[in-house]
């Protein structure tokens, strides 16, 4: 499963219970941390 599959999943569901620019938040702060979190998986 990519990053986007599971953003496209989580999003509407964040969306639903949180504010509309969640989404910003997530591709700034959370997206971020979940790259370097797969690199580390990988390597």
């Amino acid at each position: 499963m990519t990053l986007d599959t599971l953003e496209k999943k989580i999003s509407p569901i964040l969306n639903h219970y949180y504010r509309p620019d969640i989404k910003e938040i997530i591709t700034k702060r959370i997206r971020p941390v979940l790259e370097g979190l797969m690199e580390e998986l990988l390597n």
